[in-house]
């Protein structure tokens, strides 16, 4: 987890007012103990003080009046965010990174705007999602670009799909050496006044054939033909296990990138 990420979980323990000792606080956060000093440092310079207890039985507490103005800052910053598509492979990625924020979902397919620009899909899209949910929200977009196919099909990956298909792309790719592809994606925020846009970028290879079984975690059939870089297995090849665990080597994803920005407005 994220620095901040880690703070607020600190917070969320000492706020029952008892006493906890450093090493359980660093056992709890998967930190070292300097860490648990450092970030209790950095708490009290925010204006939230935690008080320490020398002794056997010592550690670090909060008074519940010391939390007053973080509740405050708190219920003013982590306001509910709707992520609004219908990609069920979005959703899971999105309520693994996302859990520490409060996140709904709302199912609706948007309106995508024909373009190259993953930035300006993003941004039309949200616009429409805003106009329906009416509340700060979410949508995210991407492209899938292939190297040695001049880049595509770029942000025109639906239509792909729906014509040439991954057969088609992998009969594209015959007797090519250079197989090096990646996903660009963009995660647009908008509450109503500001608009925030978020990138990542997951390099890749093409694989010679078809292959990984079906599942629900998918963002789109490119799984079945898109190795993660470092890995000679599809993403649908993957147990759960190892998508989620494996070392993500050349890769940035787009709502990490987010959740860390948002959670660090607590802290402006």
């Amino acid at each position: 987890m994220s620095k901040v990420s880690n703070m607020l979980k600190l917070i969320q323990i000492l706020k029952d007012g008892n006493v906890h000792s450093i090493v359980s606080l660093a056992n709890t956060i998967e930190v070292s103990d300097r860490m648990i000093r450092q970030y209790k440092l950095e708490l009290e310079q925010a204006g939230i003080y935690i008080k320490s207890i020398t002794g056997k039985y010592g550690g670090y507490k909060i008074e519940k009046r010391e939390l007053s103005p973080f509740i405050r800052r708190e219920k003013k910053i982590m306001n509910e965010i709707i992520f609004v598509t219908h990609n069920k492979g979005k959703i899971a990625e999105a309520q693994k990174v996302l859990k520490n924020l409060k996140v709904e979902i709302f199912e609706h397919e948007l309106e995508e705007p024909r373009s190259e620009d993953v930035k300006f899909i993003s941004k039309c899209k949200i616009m429409e999602a805003y106009k329906i949910v009416k509340k700060p929200c979410i949508s995210m977009d991407a492209g899938f670009w292939i190297d040695e196919l001049n880049g595509f099909p770029k942000a025109f990956v639906n239509f792909s799909l729906e014509t040439v298909g991954i057969n088609g792309i992998l009969k594209l790719m015959e007797g090519k050496d250079n197989r090096a592809c990646r996903f660009i994606e963009c995660l647009s925020y908008y509450d109503g006044k500001d608009l925030h846009q978020f990138m990542g970028e997951h390099e890749g290879t093409i694989a010679n054939k078809i292959a990984g079984n079906d599942t629900d975690k998918k963002w789109s059939d490119l799984w079945y033909i898109y190795k993660p870089y470092g890995y000679d297995k599809t993403l649908a090849e993957m147990s759960d296990d190892e998508r989620n665990n494996r070392i993500k080597y050349k890769s940035v994803n787009s709502l990490k990138v987010f959740s860390d920005w948002y959670e660090k407005r607590a802290y402006a």
